[in-house]
């Protein structure tokens, strides 16, 4: 093997090494999404019934939680593509209007 295949295996290599940084960088990022729900859902057990609960009720809370968000993340979606259509129909009925006031205004002169 040349000096220049060895380069660049080492470079594929390097690369390879940074998207996998990179993929560790996201999924640690998922990690601690995860973790903040499974900690408000130990909080919130622990409120509701002190320590009479186990790992499996933190983890259906917690998911429980994620669907939640998840489906509120959508429904605010929803509102606000029917936001933009309402405000889109409201401007072109007012451009309708002003076209037909203006066409009976040249009509009666």
């Amino acid at each position: 093997m040349g000096l220049l295949e060895r380069y660049e295996l080492m470079k594929k290599a390097e690369q390879e090494s940074s998207v996998t940084d990179e993929e560790m960088k996201i999924a640690s990022e998922r990690m601690d999404v995860l973790a903040k729900y499974a900690e408000v859902a130990d909080e919130a057990l622990r409120a509701e019934f002190g320590d009479d609960y186990e790992l499996t009720d933190v983890e259906k809370l917690a998911e429980m939680l994620i669907q939640n968000d998840l489906q509120i993340e959508e429904e605010e979606v929803k509102v606000a593509e029917l936001v933009e259509a309402g405000q889109i129909l409201a401007h072109s009925f007012a451009e309708e209007l002003q076209k037909i006031a203006s066409e009976s205004e040249e009509e009666t002169k």
